[in-house]
């Protein structure tokens, strides 16, 4: 039967994960979402093109583009051999595995997909929920995935049509409302290591800067950021006022890793504290001496 809604929280918009990805990936994340032909594990067929055709202004190209961004970030996993598409955490999410004839459903629904790496990646979610299924669920998922599905090879195939490589499909779901992808792994935790480097005088807000340097790296590398991080503070036109650095989360929400060196100081350019400084002892001199 086809689906005739789908399940999106209100909380999709205060999510840092979604927020990172573009309009065009927001809007094909969506689209995918609420397709009637979405099965009941969250697969559904590649069709790039009738998807272009639901807007008068998309193409193609944008559509591929989009599914790119979505498959970097970890929001989906798609196989474009078998032309088949995965919403890593559509089962978890909806809550139909609470219901054990919903499970079966999935089940089935899992054991007819052909790609390899979404085989492997469904494995993966299944296992995830598993403990906070009820017993029946349990029992329905045990018995209906055949021995060893998933456990073959990880690797997908890329967009034939675009200068993309092999990648290797993600085995882990997120946790967040809607399944949006965390951090890569080796970069959302390096986040100690940006810390480490930024003034001591402005090393507030760790808490949103934790933030925005997780979101950073779903835009950029870690070593991209920390390496940007590095030049910043190391930039000998750095201002010495600490007041003119910007907090470690406004730096990051900025995107500024990837700015250029700062621009050279003029000399007649002082900082805060040496204007202060010059016009303290300005008026100091200009005081009458005081008589012996």
């Amino acid at each position: 039967m086809a689906r005739d809604h789908a399940r999106v929280f209100t909380t999709i918009w205060s999510d840092p994960d979604f927020s990172a990805l573009n309009g065009d990936e927001q809007r094909l994340f969506i689209l995918l979402l609420s397709q009637p032909d979405l099965s009941y594990c969250g697969v559904l067929g590649l069709t790039i093109r009738r998807w272009a055709n639901l807007a008068h202004n998309t193409t193609r190209e944008d559509i591929e583009a989009a599914l790119e961004g979505l498959e970097r970030y970890g929001f989906i996993v798609v196989d474009y051999d078998t032309e088949e598409i995965l919403l890593r955490s559509f089962m978890r999410n909806d809550g139909l595995l609470k219901s054990p004839n919903m499970t079966k459903a999935a089940v089935k629904a899992a054991v007819a997909v052909m790609s390899e790496p979404i085989r492997t990646a469904l494995a993966a979610e299944f296992e995830r929920v598993h403990e906070t299924l009820p017993e029946p669920a349990k029992e329905v998922i045990g018995k209906g995935l055949p021995k060893g599905f998933g456990k073959g090879s990880a690797k997908g195939s890329g967009n034939p049509s675009r200068t993309t490589t092999t990648t290797t499909a993600p085995t882990t779901a997120p946790a967040n409302p809607l399944g949006h992808a965390d951090a890569r792994p080796d970069e959302g935790s390096r986040f100690d290591e940006f810390w480490s480097l930024w003034p001591v005088g402005r090393k507030v807000g760790k808490d949103a800067a934790a933030k925005a340097f997780r979101s950073a790296c779903r835009r950029a590398s870690a070593d991209e950021v920390i390496e940007g991080a590095r030049r910043f503070v190391n930039d000998p036109n750095l201002p010495d006022d600490l007041n003119l650095i910007p907090h470690a989360s406004t730096w990051l929400n900025a995107g500024r890793w990837a700015d250029p060196p700062l621009p050279p100081r003029i000399g007649t350019q002082l900082s805060a504290t040496e204007r202060n400084l010059r016009s303290a002892m300005a008026r100091a001199s200009a005081l009458p001496a005081l008589e012996a």
